[in-house]
């Protein structure tokens, strides 16, 4: 029986100050709600849905209720849910009046002859699923209002903008592994502002906004879809976890991200072990997930969480320095600090009967190369 794990995310751009507690409390509040239906044997599948139904319903992202108005006024919604069991997905793209796309995708997953519906034809599946059409101002918020009426005819503004603080990008999404060992993922957003009716980002789309398989991991990512989409960033992910731990591959798949598909976003990652993967190239990303304790840890930024930095302990750590050194080319300077302080903690505390690295009072330069070679030792030992 495996340790259940829930992960969520906010989006990733650059939010401002004053959006930053609502950020914090928001994904924090789908973790409180849902890991302990996990702990009481929920489904990932479920757990996905439900965190995600969630966020949709907080008007602080842009999924549900807070999205994105389009250039006609309108709010059109995608999402997706995956199941790694199966290998199974739904998705809907551009559906009105609706407070929670994600769950019309799971109704769409059920279906006999079909996994993507868009439109009006998603509409029409929503009504005979008995769906509730809201009226389009229940999922309109004063602070979308004000900033469409800002956009509306701002010929300078482009989609992209919302990434640099131009306006919000929220886009919501979770990743869960059950006590089965079952791995799902959802995602959910109003796209971008101002988006040309009908458009399409990566959210819904299998392999670009999420990806689940209970072989390599779960993913889920937020961001410049069009740049997602060119890189598959979530399938992406999944793949370097073959050879990766999750925050190695986490990071490797933003850098595929920003170098090839030239965009910025964020991605949130379990393996099939159950250990973390987080990374973004925004200023900030809102996440939030519970420890192996149980504790929920919530931030808005990676930096600001040395628990996930770079992983659960020192082998895998380990691991990562030995297939570092198994490639000539890789110079050792290049290792992030942030990466050998947390494993050198990891190493101190399993060998040194609890001292540990203090990154408030202690110099890097305090740690020693004779620290790191019996590091890379132990990397060498480990397969």
């Amino acid at each position: 029986m495996m340790k259940p794990r829930l992960i969520v995310h906010g989006g990733a751009w650059d939010i401002p100050d004053k959006f930053v507690d609502d950020h914090i409390k928001g994904v924090h509040r789908a973790v409180e709600e849902i890991y302990p239906l996990l702990e009481d044997g929920m489904s990932a599948l479920d757990a996905v849905e439900k965190a995600v139904n969630i966020l949709e319903l907080d008007p602080t992202f842009d999924a549900g209720r807070g999205a994105f108005l389009n250039a006609r006024g309108d709010i059109e919604l995608d999402a997706l849910i995956m199941d790694g069991k199966e290998l199974d997905f739904g998705a809907v793209c551009a559906v009105a009046n609706l407070m929670h796309p994600v769950s019309l995708a799971r109704k769409v997953m059920g279906a006999k002859d079909f996994r993507i519906l868009a439109g009006a034809g998603a509409m029409e599946f929503a009504k005979t699923c008995g769906f509730e059409e809201l009226d389009p101002r229940e999922l309109m918020t004063e602070r979308e209002l004000d900033f469409y009426e800002k956009i509306k005819n701002d010929e300078q503004f482009t989609p992209i903008d919302a990434f640099s603080g131009q306006g919000p990008s929220d886009t919501v999404g979770a990743v869960a592994m059950d006590k089965d060992g079952n791995l799902a993922c959802a995602t959910s957003t109003g796209g971008t502002p101002r988006k040309h009716p009908g458009r399409i980002g990566d959210s819904p789309i299998i392999g670009s906004g999420g990806y689940a398989d209970n072989c390599l991991g779960a993913a889920s990512a937020t961001g410049y879809g069009e740049s997602l989409l060119r890189v598959m960033l979530c399938r992406t992910a999944c793949d370097f976890l073959r050879h990766e731990a999750p925050m190695q591959a986490a990071d490797n798949s933003i850098c595929v991200l920003k170098n090839r598909g030239q965009g910025y976003g964020g991605i949130i990652l379990i393996d099939h072990f159950g250990d973390y993967g987080i990374a973004h190239n925004t200023p900030r990303m809102a996440f939030a997930y519970a420890d192996d304790n149980g504790n929920i840890n919530a931030h808005i930024r990676l930096e600001e969480d040395v628990n996930t930095r770079p992983c659960k302990d020192y082998k895998d750590f380990c691991a990562k320095i030995h297939l570092l050194l198994k490639d000539p080319s890789f110079p050792i300077e290049n290792i992030k600090t942030v990466d050998f302080l947390e494993a050198m903690n990891a190493w101190l505390i399993s060998t040194k009967g609890g001292s540990s690295f203090d990154f408030d009072t202690d110099s890097p330069e305090s740690i020693t190369w004779e620290d790191l070679t019996q590091l890379i030792h132990a990397a060498s030992m480990y397969e």
